[in-house]
Formats: structure tokens, C-alpha cells, sequence
């Protein structure tokens, strides 16, 4: 472990090496990376350490972090509700800021945080949100720690799912929260494999714990273990504990001062292996976050200046050339990617036959299941002279209970098989997405007779499966009609039994019928929104990656039409700040070498 003096010294080195980022960017006219490098440093000198609390949707990560904190901050319900990441931070007075994407920002009372922050009150981000800031004077935030509330994955809303991936690249480490039904997805076993390349340092929480017997906790926990270990290998899963905590029991024993009850949510195992964290390894995470920042941003500005000094270079007679066949290599890559966004279109049409044929043949058997389950009721209650009214509550409060019971189940099952259709198209455009930038990137070194140098990393994942996901609460209830018959209930009781025996079989396929069509309908809204998020993101992928050859080269060609003289010079400056972007490659470089090595472990 280093000492207290190479920790000061390597967190000094870290800063140069922003510093003189941020004034590079400046110099070269990269607005963007200017802006990261402030905030990086920013997060440097202050010794901010940035936890994520990520997950599925309704996991309980909002009541997890009221919970550390002891109070009831953030919103929390039975919905999936949070839609903006929110990040919660010491400060002398509780206040709550809201940063818009325009950069306007907004002091609002804490209590109406649910106004912008939730799926609820800011649909789709309609009003435009970037980010929630809140305050608090809060010992579980003193130490610089900064806790931020993410959007669940694989949320029904696929917007939510991006916002949950992107802030990854803001994370210094993150609180990976898994639930007891189930006990760990597949879109959550492959957020954990990816997550673990990015963050130095990721803890696993098993939350609700309270809502299973004993036994089945241990089954959840060993099952749980397993999944880790199968993506993350034996050693890392083993080092990084799975604890078992109820986030909802630690909370009310905070607020009602109940030790024996804070004992029994788990949460004190966790706190004390946070704290732990946060007092011997929090400095080393700090600068080795800000280092690893500083060599992707080094590594982005030299990416940039080299297109520029490469079309600088070239004679004049070839610039025109050059710059038209550089537009056309980048037209004919944006048509190729279009005819790839084209056929992904295609097999996610395919899908909607998948799921018209799944909903006709469920429709099917539970229409004859469900009928035959509750005519077996009818029968079993006939016998117990009950009056004609009471049985025909309980065989609607039967029915309705089955029907919930059946439609859910299919409901999540429906989807799993549709997660697992768009899995293989979703991963395989990805690679094709990456492939087209290498080619494109590749075929530009060769017109500008210049190596350009991989795409840079952006920090975010090489693949961002989970934005297709599907999996979520339906949005509207399953509504069995709770009056199968309308009649007096003075009727003779043969003559009411002769009725409902009749009308059971029609009324039971009626509203298999209708329910089968608010799931069709609410299944492929959401798939249609996530194809459209997928095929958004792809493209954005795409124009990133080359959008910089353009710009660099048209810069080029601006200050060629002034001259010679004018030429040189820019070529002098492009060739400084190159020389510049090398060493501070090289510092960065360094930074990272000497950070310790990444690892989930503690």
C-alpha cells in the first residue's frame, strides 16, 4: 500500500496531468473534452469518490440509499420511479439543485425531487433534465463521499437503461444491488461482467431479504454466488462478499432508533465494509479514477490533432482529393451503417410475429386451463350450499386471483423470450457498428497518409445490451370483471347455478381474450420504443466515432485557402500541442501503471 506521501504526491501528478488537459483541449478548440477535464478535476480536488447505487429496476436502490443516510431523501414507491440520476453530496444546508441539458440550473425544495427525477412526474425526461443535485449535512457524506441514485437496467423504459449505463463514466465504484424474485437476471449478470472493466471496485447487495423464508435466502445467496463467480471467475467473486441486507427494515430502524432491528436488516455488515473502503483505499481510488480519465482524454486529443496535422501535410493539389474522397468514405460508411440499421429494423419486425404467435397460443391454453380450473370451483362450492350471492363473490374472487396469477407469470415469461430474441441481433449490430468505424477509420489513415490511432475509449461499454430490454411492469393492471352475472340474487338457486355453469366458459375466454390483448399491445410499445433506442444509439455510436476525421480535416482545408504563410503556422501549432498531447500520454500512462491493480476486491 502506498504511503502517505506517495498517495499526495501521485494525487499532485494526477491534477498536473488534468490541468494540462484542460488547457490543451482549450488550445486546440475541443470544447467537450475541456469540459470533462474540469470536472474531473473538480472531483480530484476535492476528493470526491463517486458511489453509484445501480441495478434493476425496483430493486430497492432508492430506499437503500435512505437507508445509509437515515432519513427518507429520495422518493421511493412500488413503481419503477427513478429516471435521472440523482447525486446526493455534504454540503452545510439540505437544498436540492436541478441541472438542466441547456445548462440552466434550478434550486428546488428536496421535497419535490419526485417532480424531475421520476419516470412519474418527467416522462421520457420531457423537461429536460440532466442530473439532480442534493446536498445534506449527513455524517455518511462528510468524508467527500458522493452517492448517486442511477435509472434501473433493463427498465421498461429504455431511455432509463441508457442513463444508467452512461453514468458509469462518472463512477468511481458502485453499489451493485440484486433482489430475492429473482435472485440475479441475465441482464443484470452481464451489467456485473461489464461493470467490473470499468470500476475499480464494486459491492453486491442482495436487498429484500425480509420477503423470503430463511431457507430460501441461503438458496437466493448460493444462486446469486454462483452467477458472480460464472462471470466475474472464482477469486474476484469470492473477494467482493455478497451480503444480504433488507434496505426497507435498516431505514425504519434508523428512524424508530431500533438496534436490534438494524442488526436484523444486514445493513451494519455493509456499512462497516464501506467504511472500511472509504478509509484505506478511498485516496488510491480517487487518483486512480482521475488518472485513467487523463489517459482517455490524452488519448482523444491526440487522436484529433493527428487528422488535422495529417491534412495540413498534405500538398495542396491533393487537399481537394483528399477531402472528397475522405466525404465519400464517410457517406458510403453512413449508407453501409444505414442498410445495418435497415436489416436490424427487419428482425425486430420479426420479432412482432414472435410475439403474435406466443399470444395466440397462450390465449389457447389458458382459455381452456383457466376454464376448466374454475368450473372444477363451481362444482367443488355447488356442494356446500352456500347462498347463490357468497358463491358467486368467491368464484369471481377464484377466477380473478387465477387470472392475475396465470397472466403474470406468462407476462415474464413472454418477455425473458423476447429479451433472449433480441439479445443475438442487438450484441451482433454492435460488432458491426465497430467493425464499419475500424474500416472507416482505417481507409481515412489512408487518404490522410497518417496511422490514426484506435478510437479512443469514451468509458462507456463496448455494448450496451441492456438498452433493449423489455423486462417491466405491464402498464396497465390485468382487470378480470368482477360481475360475471348480472341478475337478482333471489333467483332460485338451480336456476342461478344453471346460469353460471353456461356463461362461465364464455365469460372466462372473454376476458382471456381482452387481457391477451393489453399484454400484446403493452409488450409491443415497448418493443417497438426499445428497437428505436438500440437503432438511436448505434447511430450515435457511429457518428461519434467519425465525426472528428470531418471536422479536423474541414479545419485543414479553411486555413489552406489563407495561404502559406497562415498554413505554417497552424501546422507549427498542430505540431506543439501533438508534442504536448505525447507527454501528457506518457504522465498519464504512468499514472495508471503505477495505480494499484483493478479489482472487485476490497
Amino acid at each position: 500500500m502506498p504511503s502517505d506521501k506517495e498517495r499526495t504526491g501521485e494525487h499532485r501528478d494526477a491534477g498536473r496531468v488534468l490541468i494540462g488537459l484542460r488547457e490543451l483541449a482549450e488550445e486546440a478548440g475541443i470544447p467537450d473534452v475541456v469540459t470533462e477535464a474540469e470536472e474531473a478535476l473538480a472531483r480530484l480536488r476535492e476528493s470526491r469518490f463517486h458511489l453509484a447505487v445501480m441495478g434493476q429496476y425496483k430493486r430497492g436502490k432508492s430506499t437503500l440509499i435512505n437507508a445509509l443516510l437515515g432519513e427518507p431523501v429520495l422518493p421511493t414507491g412500488v413503481l419503477p420511479l427513478t429516471s435521472i440520476a440523482t447525486e446526493l453530496k455534504s454540503g452545510p444546508r439540505r437544498r436540492a439543485e436541478v441541472i438542466f441539458s441547456n445548462g440552466r440550473r434550478e434550486e428546488v425544495p428536496i421535497d419535490d425531487l419526485a417532480l424531475y427525477c421520476t419516470e412519474k412526474h418527467n416522462p421520457q425526461n420531457q423537461k429536460g433534465v440532466a442530473r439532480v443535485q442534493v446536498e445534506l449535512p449527513n455524517p455518511r457524506l462528510a468524508s467527500g463521499l458522493v452517492i448517486t441514485d442511477t435509472p434501473g437496467i433493463a427498465s421498461t423504459h429504455a431511455h432509463n437503461t441508457r442513463a444508467a449505463y452512461d453514468y458509469l463514466t462518472h463512477a468511481d465504484a458502485a453499489v451493485l444491488v440484486f433482489g430475492v424474485d429473482p435472485p440475479i437476471s441475465e441482464a443484470e449478470s452481464d451489467f456485473v461482467e461489464r461493470a467490473s472493466g470499468y470500476l475499480d471496485r464494486l459491492f453486491f447487495l442482495l436487498n429484500k431479504v425480509d420477503y423470503i423464508p430463511p431457507n430460501d435466502r441461503r438458496e437466493a445467496l448460493e444462486f446469486t454466488r454462483q452467477v458472480l463467480a460464472c462471470r466475474l471467475g472464482e477469486r474476484a467473486a469470492a473477494a467482493a462478499r455478497l451480503l444480504p441486507v433488507s434496505a426497507k427494515l435498516a431505514l425504519e430502524a434508523k428512524q424508530g432508533q431500533n438496534e436490534d432491528l438494524l442488526r436484523e436488516s444486514g445493513l451494519p455488515a455493509f456499512e462497516a465494509e464501506l467504511d472500511r473502503f472509504i478509509a484505506h483505499s478511498k485516496a488510491e481510488a480517487v487518483v486512480g479514477a482521475a488518472a485513467r480519465r487523463s489517459l482517455r482524454l490524452a488519448r482523444e486529443i491526440q487522436s484529433r490533432l493527428l487528422a488535422e496535422q495529417a491534412a495540413l501535410r498534405l500538398p495542396l493539389t491533393e487537399l481537394e482529393g483528399a477531402s472528397a474522397a475522405l466525404t465519400a468514405t464517410l457517406e458510403r460508411g453512413r449508407t453501409r451503417h444505414r442498410e445495418t440499421l435497415f436489416v436490424l429494423d427487419g428482425e425486430l419486425k420479426e420479432l412482432e410475429r414472435v410475439l403474435d404467435e406466443r399470444v395466440d397460443r397462450f390465449r389457447e391454453q389458458e382459455t381452456t386451463s383457466l376454464g376448466r380450473r374454475a368450473e372444477g370451483f363451481l362444482e367443488g362450492k355447488a356442494k356446500t350450499r352456500l347462498a347463490p350471492a357468497q358463491l358467486m363473490r368467491e368464484l369471481e374472487e377464484f377466477r380473478s386471483r387465477l387470472l392475475v396469477w396465470e397472466f403474470e407469470a406468462w407476462r415474464r415469461e413472454l418477455e425473458a423470450d423476447l429479451n433472449e430474441h433480441l439479445r443475438s441481433p442487438g450484441q451482433r449490430f454492435e460488432e458491426e457498428t465497430s467493425s464499419l468505424v475500424a474500416e472507416v477509420r482505417e481507409q481515412a489513415s489512408e487518404i490522410l497518409r497518417v496511422k490514426l490511432p484506435p478510437v479512443a475509449d469514451s468509458g462507456r461499454l463496448s455494448t450496451e445490451s441492456s438498452l433493449w430490454y423489455l423486462t417491466g411492469d405491464i402498464s396497465k393492471p390485468f382487470m378480470p370483471e368482477l360481475n360475471l352475472l348480472s341478475f337478482s340474487a333471489i333467483l332460485p338457486r338451480a336456476v342461478v347455478l344453471g346460469r353460471l355453469k353456461r356463461d362461465l366458459a364464455r365469460s372466462v375466454a372473454e376476458e382471456v381474450d381482452r387481457n391477451c390483448g393489453r399484454v400484446r399491445y403493452d409488450v409491443l410499445v415497448r418493443l417497438e420504443k426499445a428497437g428505436r433506442g438500440l437503432q438511436a444509439s448505434l447511430e450515435r455510436r457511429f457518428e461519434a466515432a467519425i465525426q472528428s476525421l470531418a471536422q479536423g480535416l474541414e479545419r485543414a482545408r479553411a486555413v489552406r485557402k489563407e495561404g502559406e504563410e497562415r498554413t505554417a503556422a497552424a501546422l507549427e501549432r498542430v505540431d506543439r500541442l501533438l508534442a504536448e498531447a505525447a507527454r501528457l500520454v506518457t504522465m498519464a500512462t504512468q499514472l495508471v501503471e503505477a495505480a494499484p491493480a483493478r479489482s472487485p476486491a476490497p
